[in-house]
């Protein structure tokens, strides 16, 4: 099981036939090689090179329509799903996050979820709810406010522990009784836009930049991975950014307008 909860499948037969979520993926080297489709409750989504971008359902480009495939066309061979079935009572104020993940600055790790690294409007939503409950601005982005009110409340509930960030611990004692929605039983209906955000969202996880979030990518390019820490480069590249080593490497070559922007730079 991954940090989606998805669980990774020997086969397509070995997919539950009432699992949630179906993926299947081709890894083929990247570009019009690469896919990955999705199929929910039968509604099929696919990300390919051909005609590119994500199909959901089908696309009509150039008077020629494109299907999405489903999650076990034969080109697909890595298969991937969310346990099911959806059954019983859903729980409204149950922490959004998976497990070892937090609200929290910016700066922190991976699993500190801040509404600044282009993570899942559906976890932003529940850290715009927690500033909601709070009464602090409800900017969708971990700030001062966020990180003083949680403070707050942390003290006020007796935690020996109060760092102002909210995770499994925190979440449950904000949304107690009184402190959410009904907790009544919920229909799991929903409109063909939102499924189709939540797909994208899903997509994204495997055809976003490399990969990577937004502090990976600044971390690949510039070698610094916040944004209060400048651009320092890369020692193997003389102390370059990989955009100042292109620079460099096309003065090199007598590419026109190229030049070393490390010339003359403070070791």
């Amino acid at each position: 099981m991954n940090q989606f909860g998805l669980v990774h499948a020997s086969s397509a037969a070995a997919v539950p036939a009432d699992a949630v979520v179906k993926l299947g993926l081709m890894h083929g080297g990247g570009g019009m090689d690469s896919h990955v489709a999705c199929t929910i409750d039968g509604v099929n989504a696919e990300s390919r090179g051909n005609p590119g971008g994500v199909i959901f359902g089908s696309v009509v480009r150039g008077g020629t329509t494109y299907w999405a495939r489903a999650w076990n066309d034969r080109i697909f061979h890595d298969f991937w799903y969310l346990p099911g079935p959806i059954v019983g009572q859903l729980d409204p104020n149950a922490f959004p996050l998976p497990g070892g993940y937090y609200y929290g600055w910016y700066s922190g790790p991976e699993q500190s979820i801040s509404g600044r690294a282009g993570e899942s409007s559906a976890w932003i939503d529940g850290l715009a709810r927690v500033q909601e409950r709070l009464k602090v601005p409800v900017t969708r982005i971990y700030d001062a406010a966020t990180n003083k009110a949680v403070m707050d409340f942390q003290r006020a509930q007796g935690f020996s522990l109060v760092d102002g960030l909210v995770g499994a611990k925190t979440w449950p004692l904000l949304f107690a009784a009184g402190g959410g929605d009904s907790g009544e039983e919920n229909e799991l209906a929903i409109s063909e836009d939102r499924l189709k955000e939540i797909i994208f969202e899903c997509l994204a996880v495997y055809v976003g930049p490399g990969l990577s979030d937004i502090k990976d990518v600044r971390q690949q390019l510039t070698g610094a991975r916040n944004d209060h820490e400048g651009y320092p480069g890369f020692l193997q590249g003389g102390n370059r950014t990989v955009y100042d080593l292109m620079a460099a490497v096309g003065e090199k070559s007598g590419v026109p307008g190229c030049s070393d922007t490390a010339k003359g730079r403070a070791g």
